[in-house]
């Protein structure tokens, strides 16, 4: 048992809210107790105008109350009842933290979606997917064994007024144990299968590979705004002549229109753990300190992918990318003009390696020309640095983005992300 809400300390005095959540308290009705006499009750608000998701999470470990429930190696699920006093069905997202970086900071794992029926006790019981920890976390020997809490994620009501809040009870939360380990894949080893034999083609993700649904992830600050994403067997899509361009696969992408226009983008990314473990493998090896492909021949490779726009997208719409360096503080990203959108087209975007590897940080904000970098000199300063700084192996996410617009809901495909040789 991690936690019955029937003491103060540590059951409440542990929770830990993030910013706009709405409030925590203990109830003492008993209709709304699972078991014992107290549970908690949540009203989580989000935000008004930038309908943060309102997110709070249970830490496993603590050295003030002297526990440590980190270890996951034989951990099977976090069970927990809920109870949704809302008059509709609500959804939660539960998952796990992997690293806490600040009081209402965290970094957390993929989540799974549960649907709490109004009115009554639901019963959640959230199996761990080792596979998408796997995924989202550098793999380390003790990664599993450092696992530091549990989260809930809601829906913003669109309000900081709790009245306008759907109250929920929860109560009963517990660590469920296994007799058999678990343990995690090494990125490498979900990758082994990523270069297409005898060709100068490196997949990075054609969707076509259960991993891969694991490794993108929505960055927004408006949840209202949250595509939707779903990876769809292309024959399915009730598009005549639509056909994915590697495998069968592709990525589904329902973008949502706003209300009013605001000039933001919506944007997803893919995780920064598999782009490094990619570029590791493929492009350059740092254990080695060797390059896979010579650097003199990164301007013959390029980062491509495919995207399809399906009917009702302006000529001027445009379908980006950004690349962002190891502390993903600094990015490169294509002119929107190059990265245009075709009604009812597959349409291939690309950016050499060269490209990719350096980056004028003076100019970072700017869209409006088209990235030249210096890369001899860069790499001059590399080596005269003893190999200290940053190269192409130290990439870190790679986050696609689209202009905001107004009314109903759009949809692209995305496939076939790879790098490739031109010939």
């Amino acid at each position: 048992e991690l936690c019955n809400f029937e003491q103060w300390k540590p059951d409440f005095s542990l929770i830990r809210v993030l910013e706009n959540f709405g409030k925590v308290t203990r109830n003492k009705d008993t209709n709304y107790v699972k078991s014992g006499k107290y549970s908690a009750k949540l009203q989580p608000v989000g935000g008004f105008y930038n309908y943060l998701k309102p997110m709070m999470y249970y830490p496993f470990a603590s050295t003030t109350y002297n526990f440590n429930y980190e270890d996951f190696t034989y951990v099977d699920c976090v069970d927990f009842w809920i109870y949704n006093d809302g008059e509709t069905v609500q959804s939660v997202n539960v998952g796990l933290v992997s690293e806490i970086t600040d009081y209402d900071t965290i970094k957390t794992y993929p989540s799974q979606v549960f649907y709490l029926q109004p009115k009554q006790w639901n019963h959640v019981t959230y199996f761990v997917d080792f596979t998408a920890m796997s995924v989202t976390q550098k793999i380390k020997a003790n990664a599993i064994m450092q696992v530091k809490g549990v989260y809930l994620e809601f829906n913003s009501s669109g309000s900081v007024d709790l009245a306008d809040s759907t109250t929920f009870y929860l109560d009963d939360l517990n660590l469920y144990y296994k007799i058999e380990p678990n343990t995690l894949m090494d990125v490498n080893e979900l990758l082994q299968f990523n270069h297409k034999e005898g060709t100068d083609v490196y997949e990075l993700c054609d969707f076509e590979h259960v991993y891969q649904k694991y490794i993108f992830k929505t960055k927004l600050g408006n949840s209202k705004s949250d595509p939707t994403l779903s990876i769809v067997n292309a024959a399915n899509e009730n598009i005549e002549g639509f056909a994915a361009t590697s495998g069968k696969n592709v990525l589904r992408i329902e973008m949502k229109g706003a209300d009013t226009y605001q000039a933001t983008t919506t944007s997803y990314t893919l995780s920064s753990e598999i782009v490094r473990a990619f570029y590791d493998k493929f492009i350059y090896d740092y254990d080695t300190q060797t390059d896979i492909i010579p650097v003199e021949e990164w301007k013959d490779y390029y980062f491509a992918y495919d995207v399809y726009a399906v009917e009702g997208f302006e000529d001027d719409y445009y379908f980006g990318q950004m690349f962002f360096d190891g502390d993903n503080s600094n990015y490169c990203r294509a002119n929107p003009a190059i990265q245009l959108v075709k009604n009812g087209e597959w349409v291939t975007k690309r950016i050499s390696l060269y490209d990719i590897a350096d980056y004028n940080k003076s100019r970072k904000h700017d869209t409006n020309v088209n990235i030249q970098k210096a890369f001899a000199a860069y790499q001059e300063h590399y080596e005269a640095n003893g190999g200290r700084g940053r190269r192409i192996s130290d990439a870190g996410q790679i986050t696609f983005y689209w202009p905001e617009f107004v009314g109903e809901n759009r949809v692209m495909y995305l496939d076939n992300i790879r790098v490739y040789k031109a010939v």
